[in-house]
């Protein structure tokens, strides 16, 4: 089965975080995602686009909504990462520039990917990692890092993960296919490398009946202007230019041009090196050999 251009922008919600459930509809004119912040955060853990949950009277600004590294969903136990503004929208457009809009490149790689999986809680051992609705529910915090391989003219991607889950187990190696399998180019495989008895893979295969998320979906979001901005895990301070779009923010580093962070805070964090883009990507990622326990006794849904 071959996807057309209309096929592939019928995607509605993906795995993690590089997702349509990160691209929101815009709140400029109605505030779809106030759900009364339950957990009380304050401005810099969640600030939402023109929305304004808990009734603060004003509106997102430079250096809010900028997040950080969240362990929980306690309000205080979350570091936020440090910002300082450079310039407001308009004082960038009288300066004559044009930041970059927050989108993807039709097909890239990067290796240099650093998340913290904020998903709803299923199960105590947070093993099921998938961003809820809003923020009302009880969330699992989990650390992972990894690469991208992100191929829109075949419809198909894959993320690489290495994923922390307790001090008193081994790491999880997870390989998430979407459109790998012309069969079904809607099928997900996930494959939990050496996840039995650390000798055989386990696979869960389910078909969301979309395809993969588009790479301009970010495209409407809303400039807020420049900043100087601390990136997690690169541990280091960037110029960026700050885009939001309902509960979801999004930087592009000034020097390269491409996106380095995003937040939302019942979503997650999640960078991207900026030097570790490719544009460049080779079929072998997707050789149907790393997907082979899909079907197999150990897996499941297949």
């Amino acid at each position: 089965m071959d996807l057309t251009e209309n096929d592939l922008r019928k995607s509605q919600r993906f795995h993690h975080m590089l997702s349509s459930n990160f691209a929101s509809k815009s709140n400029a004119d109605a505030c779809g995602s106030d759900d009364g912040n339950p957990h009380k955060w304050d401005r810099n853990r969640r600030c939402d686009e023109n929305c304004d949950p808990g009734n603060t009277g004003k509106i997102c600004g430079l250096c809010e909504g900028i997040g950080g590294i969240a362990r929980s969903d306690d309000a205080d136990d979350y570091d936020p990462t440090t910002c300082s503004v450079v310039a407001t929208a308009d004082e960038i457009k009288a300066q004559g520039i044009t930041p970059v809009t927050p989108v993807w490149p039709k097909q890239f790689v990067n290796k240099g990917i650093y998340e913290i999986i904020i998903s709803v809680k299923r199960d105590p051992f947070c093993f099921a990692t998938f961003p809820g609705p809003n923020s009302t529910f009880t969330y699992c915090y989990v650390a992972q890092q990894g690469a991208y391989y992100y191929d829109w003219p075949n419809g198909r991607l894959r993320f690489d993960y290495n994923r922390k889950w307790y001090d008193w187990t081994r790491n999880i190696t997870e390989h998430i296919y979407h459109g790998a399998d012309p069969k079904d180019p809607y099928m997900m495989n996930i494959v939990t490398k050496k996840f039995l008895a650390g000798l055989s893979d386990f696979c869960v295969c389910a078909s969301p009946k979309t395809g993969i998320v588009t790479y301009d979906c970010f495209s409407d979001a809303t400039y807020l202007g420049r900043e100087k901005l601390g990136i997690e895990f690169l541990w280091a301070t960037h110029e960026v230019d700050h885009w939001t779009k309902g509960p979801h923010h999004f930087w592009v580093d000034v020097e390269s041009g491409f996106l380095i962070r995003m937040w939302q805070p019942w979503n997650g964090l999640e960078i991207m090196d900026p030097t570790k883009w490719s544009r460049e990507i080779d079929d072998s990622v997707f050789d149907p050999a790393d997907r082979s326990a899909c079907g197999s006794w150990h897996s499941q849904g297949c």
